[in-house]
């Protein structure tokens, strides 16, 4: 393993993963239907409203935060 990967445990297998930014293909995906669920977009001095409605649950979708 590289880097600093955890110890596997209890027969927990682990790995690495890496990605890169492919804007021609995430294109290509969000062509054919791929759509992210938003459940809102806030803006960042409203990150402790943010905080709260992900510990309260029951989100239908991620919070988007921009700066």
């Amino acid at each position: 393993m590289l880097g600093n990967a955890p110890t596997p445990l209890r027969g927990i297998r682990v790995g690495n993963v890496w990605i890169r930014a492919d804007g021609p293909r995430l294109a290509e995906l969000a062509a054919a239907g791929l759509r992210p669920r938003v459940a809102d977009v806030l803006p960042l001095d409203r990150v402790a409203e943010a905080h709260r409605r992900l510990a309260a649950g029951g989100l239908r979708g991620r919070l988007v935060l921009v700066p």
